[in-house]
């Protein structure tokens, strides 16, 4: 920040006469060693490093998001505090510097997001100094669909194991297994047979081999794939398994469905074809359902006043919305449901006839909905700092 822009910024804030600028929230990838956040003063612009690990841990859900924002604020001012203080440029450099990798430290401590989760796989994908980091990530990554997986490792023992408990029914296990490469791993180096052995070490019903790729993974006769099917273990890529773990909320995946994946397909060829079907079935994003609902509702409330809304009425507006064709009648009043159940009495179906009844004003339902829709709302009261047209992470005008 230059001395000019600062003397400009300090004066107003203190200084009551001046205009209070309106600062607009930015989200760019400005690399991974990149500080969180950036300001530019003279275009009254915060910008957010969508590549740092502290937003992608924080910015996918808009509560956190919004305090993700109001950290950044904050942060950014601490800078323009320390050199009004006439704190030396070293100085401040130094000691944000060293700020910023413990930001970096805490996000990583406890990880929870799902982008987070799936950059994890990737940038563990090759072989580096720790070499565990993959099996750990994929271990993570079981557990963000559903499953209660652990890491295990050793030399006579699988990287880790994970099963889940289906109530009145067998539960079954299957084991993990890792391979970091810099390239495709080698047949030898992939070592199946030893993978099958471990399996029926701890009697588990199947395996799931996460690679970044295979030998012959396009030829379906080629040697990885015959062994594959032999030992029964499932060839799973560092990629396929990270795009299944960005999409589980979304797509509504689960244990189930990338356990049915293990247990049935071995081939990379076949495991391939079923992650494909997998992320794109239904081939609709859920967010968009429940943000059409809300339209519709929206576009219902100064029609036909005289009957009450229901869902044949939603599903009526719906059927033009070119990302919904594959919808069906069921899929609406599933969404419905998830609807009524956030809201928090705001949003009533009826078990009857299927009426919706809103209990109050749709922007409230919006922002009680936002946890579905993921669209950051505008807030109850607004203030004066923040540029409201500012764009949020997922790229949409407030």
């Amino acid at each position: 920040m230059e001395d000019e822009q600062l003397a400009k910024l300090v004066q107003a804030l203190y200084d009551e006469s001046v205009p209070r600028r309106r600062y607009k929230i930015r989200y760019s990838a400005l690399g991974a060693t990149a500080p969180f956040v950036l300001m530019t003063p003279a275009d009254s612009v915060i910008t957010l490093n969508e590549d740092h690990v502290l937003v992608q841990e924080h910015s996918e859900k808009d509560d956190g998001r919004r305090a993700l924002e109001l950290f950044a604020i904050a942060e950014v001012m601490l800078e323009t505090y320390m050199r009004e203080a006439d704190i030396s440029k070293e100085t401040i450099r130094e000691l944000l510097s060293r700020r910023d990798l413990l930001l970096q430290s805490l996000a990583l401590d406890e990880v929870h997001s799902l982008k987070a989760i799936a950059r994890a796989l990737r940038d563990n994908a090759t072989e580096s100094t720790d070499s565990k980091a993959l099996e750990i990530a994929v271990v993570g990554a079981l557990r963000a669909v559903g499953f209660a997986a652990s890491h295990v490792s050793g030399s006579k023992a699988p990287d880790g194991v994970a099963g889940y408990q289906v109530y009145g029914v067998e539960s079954t296990r299957i084991i993990i297994e890792t391979k970091a490469s810099t390239d495709n791993p080698s047949l030898g180096h992939l070592d199946l047979a030893g993978i099958h052995s471990h399996a029926v070490a701890v009697n588990a019903s199947g395996a799931i081999l996460v690679s970044p790729g295979y030998p012959g993974a396009e030829d379906e006769n080629s040697e990885i794939s015959l062994r594959a099917v032999q030992q029964r273990v499932s060839c799973w890529t560092v990629e396929q398994l990270a795009r299944v773990v960005e999409r589980a909320e979304r797509r509504h995946i689960n244990a189930a469905d990338v356990q049915g994946i293990v247990l049935n397909q071995f081939r990379p060829l076949d495991v391939a074809h079923h992650v494909t079907t997998l992320l794109e079935t239904p081939s609709f994003d859920r967010r968009s359902l429940y943000r059409a609902i809300l339209d519709a509702l929206d576009m219902l409330s100064e029609r036909l006043t005289d009957i009450p809304r229901n869902l044949s009425l939603i599903a009526g507006r719906i059927i033009d919305d070119p990302e919904l064709q594959t919808v069906n009648f069921k899929d609406i009043s599933e969404a419905a449901l998830d609807l009524a159940h956030v809201s928090r009495g705001l949003l009533h179906v009826t078990d009857e006839g299927n009426d919706v009844i809103v209990f109050g004003d749709l922007a409230e339902l919006r922002r009680r909905a936002a946890p579905l829709t993921e669209l950051a709302e505008p807030p109850r009261r607004r203030g004066a700092f923040r540029d409201r047209t500012s764009t949020p992470a997922d790229g949409r005008q407030e």
